[in-house]
């Protein structure tokens, strides 16, 4: 279980290494995504991990070696499976996102 360290108002979170403010709209469970989600982002820029990770947001292996043929989430500045990025597009049209939070990245880690 990851702990948020809390002074005056401020909470530090040990994954993302910021200090956040929950009075900002952001809740401490978006905040943890989202610091999963920048570990991940950083783990596909690497060559070596281009096949072998699997989408952020399905967990599926669907991800292409091509980056062309992935998809950039709207949520995140992250890759995702092309059939994530189609979901999403979807999604956004009908004004119900994902929540970060339950994307595969983010529970398996948390878990």
């Amino acid at each position: 279980m990851v702990i948020f360290v809390k002074n005056n108002d401020k909470c530090t979170c040990p994954i993302y290494k910021q200090d956040f403010i929950p009075a900002d709209g952001v809740t401490a469970g978006e905040h943890l995504a989202k610091g999963v989600l920048k570990n991940y982002t950083e783990m596909q820029g690497k060559g070596k991990y281009e096949n072998t990770l699997p989408c952020p947001r399905c967990g599926k292996y669907n991800m292409s070696a091509n980056v062309l043929k992935n998809a950039l989430s709207r949520q995140f500045d992250i890759y995702i499976c092309d059939l994530c990025g189609n979901l999403e597009g979807v999604e956004a049209a009908n004004g119900t996102p994902h929540s970060l939070e339950s994307w595969w990245v983010v529970t398996e880690i948390l878990k």
